[in-house]
């Protein structure tokens, strides 16, 4: 997909700034506009070039993974 297999995750957003964490636990932050649109808390950004854009099949697995962590943590 991306050049690497880097892949960060988007802690949060604060002003003009992405705030990200790699597989590794590395923390990062990246301009706002150079991350695709509609990018939220949570989703998988990988780089294209000078940009980072949402994959969106890693952020579903990831999601689904951290809900089902939460499940059998706190049941549900």
């Amino acid at each position: 997909m991306g050049f690497g297999d880097d892949y960060y995750s988007v802690d949060r957003i604060e002003d003009d700034v992405v705030v990200c964490m790699d597989e590794k636990g590395k923390i990062f932050s990246f301009p706002l506009d150079k991350v695709e649109r509609g990018v939220k808390e949570g989703d998988m950004l990988y780089q294209m070039a000078d940009r980072y854009l949402i994959d969106d099949d890693r952020t579903n697995r990831r999601r689904l993974e951290m809900e089902e962590l939460q499940n059998s943590v706190f049941g549900g």
